[in-house]
């Protein structure tokens, strides 16, 4: 269902869509559908994997799940979310008529929030048995990319990825789930526009946490973690990149991958320590083969 509704909002007619900025700095896509019998909301937040601060590996996955966790359960398939490398994505997908509720828990998930020591404790056992089940199937790219982060950013040759959640704090946990830019919320379905935006624009967004840039360290060849799996990660610095380059960056995506079988995690335009990555992450036991990542990179149609 997630990814049906990311879809659907990437693939609207260009007619159909509208970008309003709110007053709360808010950014909001809205594609509305007349016949459809559903409202979605789908929050994009700049917390990620990657951007995790120093000791504090994994915390923005924890950080995800204290969220949803806090506005009560609901079916996974009306209530999702997920943490990426660069980014996180809060969804909501009910029937059109309870739009009302779902600008309602956004408000929960985008506030302020102060985390009870109950439900840290709680959620930092999910995380790692989350983590410790995809170990089990030897499918831990994405977290190898906070893994990577530390060391190209912090220079740390060792990371705990399920250790660094038992130092989480409520306030220090407070300061980590403030984003540092406001997020993007993709509207789609059937709503009424006006009231949806005066709903949206009610919601008060915490003060932005804007940690300062990374100091230039010399990245470590090898990092280790508490994990039983092992990857290479091949990555470049980016120069600034425009949004039309982003996007012909992630059309390159499926061009590189066909490179490899199993394929890699691909991060193609990844924000960390105030730069962009280009950053693959290879299926455990996979050796780099960075002659071969240069022949793709130089195929017709990639430049």
């Amino acid at each position: 269902m997630r990814a049906s509704l990311i879809l659907l909002v990437l693939a609207a007619p260009a007619a159909a869509r509208e970008t309003v900025t709110l007053e709360n700095g808010m950014t909001v896509v809205l594609v509305p559908i007349e016949d459809s019998t559903r409202f979605n909301l789908i929050a994009f937040l700049p917390l990620g994997l990657a951007k995790d601060a120093p000791g504090q590996v994994q915390w923005s996955h924890l950080i995800e799940h204290l969220i949803v966790t806090a506005t009560g359960p609901l079916p996974f398939d009306e209530v999702n979310a997920e943490t990426l490398g660069d980014w996180m994505h809060l969804d909501y997908t009910r029937p059109a008529g309870t739009w009302r509720e779902g600008v309602m828990k956004l408000g929960r998930w985008l506030g302020d929030t102060t985390f009870e020591e109950g439900a840290i404790r709680r959620e930092i056992g999910r995380v790692a048995a989350e983590v410790e089940q995809v170990a089990a199937h030897r499918a831990t790219q994405k977290f190898a990319l906070a893994a990577w982060a530390h060391g190209v950013r912090h220079g740390a040759t060792r990371v705990s990825v399920n250790g660094d959640l038992a130092k989480a704090t409520p306030e220090a946990l407070r300061l980590a789930a403030r984003s540092s830019r406001p997020p993007v919320v993709a509207v789609s379905g059937r709503f009424e526009r006006d009231a949806v935006l005066e709903a949206l624009g009610a919601i008060e967004l915490p003060k932005p946490h804007a940690p300062p840039p990374d100091e230039r360290v010399e990245p470590p060849e090898r990092v280790a973690w508490d994990l039983p799996t092992s990857h290479d990660v091949l990555y470049l610095p980016l120069p600034a990149t425009t949004p039309r380059e982003r996007a012909l960056l992630a059309g390159v995506a499926p061009v590189l991958r066909m490179g490899w079988l199993p394929p890699p995690l691909l991060e193609t335009d990844l924000d960390a320590g105030g730069r962009r990555w280009f950053v693959a992450v290879l299926p455990p036991g996979m050796p780099a083969d960075v002659d071969a990542v240069r022949a793709l990179l130089a195929r017709p149609g990639t430049d």
